[in-house]
């Protein structure tokens, strides 16, 4: 009789999991610094798992949302100079059959491009190729820095109660000295 409860209380958890997928992940980093402005090349890998998917068929807007931190590491914590967030929308139209992607960095909308086939959608929508990102603040010239990234996809949630993030795990550049 406990068995049979058991089975029956935990069988519907365990038909609820996912499949198995591959977890997205930021494939390439790079900066480049001109002139005490910082710029990032990015490429997420597999971010497209089934429920993303399912959201941009379904006409639903899915932002895809870029987080970076300029640091400087101390001992028990890093100093974080400034902070920049760049997101990319895509809002799917059945009827025109195109992609809508838009492009706000730090909230400020700077591009919104069509598509009307998905392959190119999808490879704006997951690249991000030196995009400025900030100008080295002047406290922070002449120490050694370094950039955090991190990727979120997707807001969902867990057996309906447990928030559960999509998201591609923080990466961090080299460190470099931020020159006078």
């Amino acid at each position: 009789m406990v068995r049979r409860l058991l089975l029956a209380g935990f069988l519907p958890m365990a038909l609820a999991l996912p499949a198995a997928a591959q977890e997205p992940r930021i494939a390439e980093f790079s900066l480049t610094v001109e002139h005490r402005v910082v710029a990032v090349t990015l490429q997420v890998e597999d971010a497209f798992a089934p429920e993303v998917m399912e959201r941009i068929r379904s006409g639903f807007p899915v932002t895809f949302t870029y987080e970076f931190a300029l640091r400087s590491a101390r001992r028990i914590r890093d100093r974080v100079w400034t902070r920049a967030k760049m997101t990319v929308t895509c809002k799917y139209d059945p009827v025109q059959v195109e992609y809508r992607l838009n492009f706000r960095k730090d909230g400020q909308l700077i591009e919104t491009r069509y598509f009307h086939h998905w392959p190119e959608a999808s490879q704006v929508m997951v690249r991000l190729d030196r995009l400025a990102l900030f100008d080295i603040p002047q406290e922070a010239r002449g120490r050694q820095i370094f950039v955090t990234a991190e990727v979120h996809l997707l807001s969902r949630s867990k057996w309906l109660v447990l928030p559960d993030d999509l998201k591609a795990p923080e990466v961090f550049s080299t460190i470099f000295p931020a020159h006078e």
